[in-house]
C-alpha cells in the first residue's frame, strides 16, 4: 500500500529523523504540538472558576453550571485552533520539531497537563455517579475537573508559594 501524501509540517503521521538532531526528540512532534494545543484550549474551563459565578447572579449555580463549563473548552478550542491555522502556514519542519521539543521537556508544562487530565478523570467519574444528565452532564463536570487541575497547579508553583508569604508577611 502507497504511503499518503505528506499534508503539512503539522502532519502527524510524520515522524522525526532522530538522527538529524543532538538530543532525544519526540518521536511524532506535530502530535506533541496539537495534543499541547488541544490541552490549552480544554484548559480554557479554568476561567469558568470565574465566570461561574458571575453568571450564577442571574440564575443559579445548577442552571449556569452546564453552560459555563460545557462553552468555555468550547471557545477555547475554537480559539486555539485559529491561532493554529494562523501559525500553521508560516511553520515548517524545524519549527514543528522545535517547539514540540521544548513542550516534552517542560516540566512545568508536564505538570500541568497531567494535573489537568487528573482532575478530568475525577471531574467526569463525579459527573458520572454523581451528576447524572447523561454526556453533558459528565463533559461539564471533567471540564470542572481541568478547572480544579489548572487551579490546583497555580497553587503549587513557587511564584504563587512566595506571592502568598510575602503577602502573609506583609500583613503581620
Amino acid at each position: 500500500m502507497a504511503e499518503l501524501p505528506r499534508l503539512h509540517a503539522l502532519d502527524p503521521r510524520r515522524r522525526v529523523d532522530q538522527g538529524a538532531y543532538t538530543r532525544e526528540m519526540p518521536p511524532f512532534p506535530a502530535r506533541t504540538l496539537l495534543a499541547h494545543c488541544f490541552m490549552k484550549g480544554v484548559q480554557w474551563s479554568a476561567l469558568g472558576l470565574l465566570v461561574w459565578p458571575l453568571a450564577a447572579r442571574r440564575s443559579s449555580f445548577a442552571a449556569s453550571f452546564r453552560p459555563v463549563f460545557l462553552s468555555l473548552p468550547c471557545a477555547g478550542l475554537a480559539a486555539t485552533a485559529l491561532a493554529l491555522a494562523a501559525k500553521a502556514r508560516t511553520m515548517d519542519d524545524a519549527g514543528v520539531d522545535d517547539r514540540a521539543f521544548r513542550i516534552a521537556h517542560s516540566a512545568g508544562q508536564s505538570a500541568v497537563d497531567r494535573e489537568s487530565l487528573a482532575g478530568a478523570a475525577a471531574g467526569a467519574a463525579a459527573g458520572a455517579v454523581l451528576v447524572g444528565g447523561g454526556v453533558s452532564g459528565v463533559l461539564a463536570t471533567a471540564s470542572l475537573g481541568v478547572a480544579l487541575g489548572v487551579a490546583y497547579h497555580a497553587t503549587e508553583m513557587p511564584e504563587t508559594k512566595d506571592a502568598v508569604a510575602k503577602i502573609r508577611g506583609a500583613l503581620k
